[in-house]
């Protein structure tokens, strides 16, 4: 016969009645507690400073502190290991919290997906967001509906009830929606990181972003290429054990081995957090296809890139060919004002340029073609060099 959880104490109950089934390490818990209040912090001191990518940061912001009362509870429930609210909130924000930074990572990714060189990928950035997001949307309602049945008849005498047993595949059906879409996301990342390394090997550089030419990645990208993958392969291991303990029952062996929880769940979903924080996109430079600020040192080399002979001589086309479309313009405006008007000054007008071009053109407009053709062909080499 279970002992009534309410009253038990150390003196008069085990741990292994308890709802845990052990009882929740302070040390574990508390360091815990400390990193992902740092990440926590270092996320806001990011956003307050940039002032870029404000939805990644609300999400792991919002990760953060979901996290911080789930490993709160935890810390109470060291003291009475019985309390089944210090469970059951528990359980409730240490399980739904990860959404928020798998959400983080797909974001992540896709702006990893720009910097790196769309060409590289095997989804689109805005399409990888889209397909995604949706599925971790999907993965949060069914792991909330899970926990609502899974908790609807749990009591402070008894724990949790009948109804604990029906709620858990609803749980454990949205933390393996939430596992298949980050296991796309590593697939999508391992293919990009591939072939944007072998691009950089071949030429020096991953992609060409308009407006800014061939530009160095500098730290943050660099930092994020590693970390992003590694949080989503952290994030996917938490999502499978999750799956597998809800699966097996939250009075099953699994759940109630404190070792594996504290290694695939809190040590797995705080390096993750610090993992993403640290690959924050607001923290990489403008230079990498990002709308952020770099380092004055980034900025100078990505300026004397945009400012190399490729793209003074694509200037120069542009400028060249804007000057051919004047003159074009100019002549065809000669050409009807001669027509309307009949008269014999007009029409000598338009006989001498006729004989001064080709086909009717200007000779000024054959000379600005032929400039366009020397410029363009300059472009090709100084290219290929």
């Amino acid at each position: 016969m279970s002992p009534d959880l309410e009253a038990c104490t150390f003196e008069t109950c085990s741990v292994s009645d308890s709802p845990y089934g052990y009882r929740p390490s302070l040390i574990a818990n508390a360091c815990f507690l400390a990193a992902i209040s740092l990440c926590l912090i270092a996320c806001l001191g990011i956003t307050t400073i940039r002032r870029r990518c404000l939805g990644i940061s609300f999400l792991l912001a919002t990760c953060c502190s979901l996290e911080l009362v789930a490993y709160s509870q935890r810390v109470m429930g060291w003291r009475d290991p019985w309390d089944v609210t210090y469970y059951d909130i528990g359980l409730i924000f240490s399980t739904v919290s990860p959404v928020f930074l798998t959400s983080a990572i797909h974001l992540s990714a896709a702006k990893l997906t720009t910097a790196l060189g769309a060409e590289h990928a095997l989804l689109p950035s805005f399409l990888h967001a889209r397909l995604l997001i949706p599925l971790d949307v999907v993965a949060f309602a069914a792991q909330a509906l899970g926990l609502a049945i899974t908790l609807a008849d749990s009591t402070p005498h008894a724990g949790l009830g009948p109804l604990a047993a029906s709620g858990r595949w609803s749980a454990a059906a949205g933390l393996a929606l939430q596992a298949a879409g980050v296991a796309v996301c590593l697939a999508h990342l391992a293919v990009l990181l591939a072939r944007a390394a072998s691009a950089a090997r071949r030429h020096g550089y991953t992609t060409f972003h308009r407006g800014r030419g061939y530009v160095p990645l500098g730290r943050g990208v660099r930092l994020a290429a590693v970390g992003v993958p590694t949080a989503a392969a952290l994030a996917l291991a938490r999502c499978a054990y999750g799956a597998v303990v809800f699966v097996g029952g939250l009075r099953g062996g699994l759940a109630r081995d404190q070792e594996l929880f504290i290694g695939l769940e809190g040590v797995a979903v705080t390096a993750a957090l610090g993992l993403a924080v640290a690959s924050h996109p607001g923290l990489w430079p403008r230079s990498a296809g990002n709308d952020g600020d770099g380092d004055a040192a980034e900025k100078g080399r990505g300026k004397r890139l945009r400012d190399g002979p490729e793209n003074r001589l694509s200037r120069e086309v542009e400028e060249t060919l804007d000057e051919v479309s004047s003159l074009i313009l100019r002549h065809s405006r000669l050409l009807e004002a001669s027509s309307s008007d009949g008269s014999s000054e007009a029409s000598d007008r338009t006989s001498l340029m006729s004989g001064r071009g080709f086909r009717g053109v200007p000779s000024e407009v054959s000379d600005r073609t032929s400039l366009v053709s020397d410029t363009r062909s300059e472009v090709d080499i100084g290219i290929a060099r």
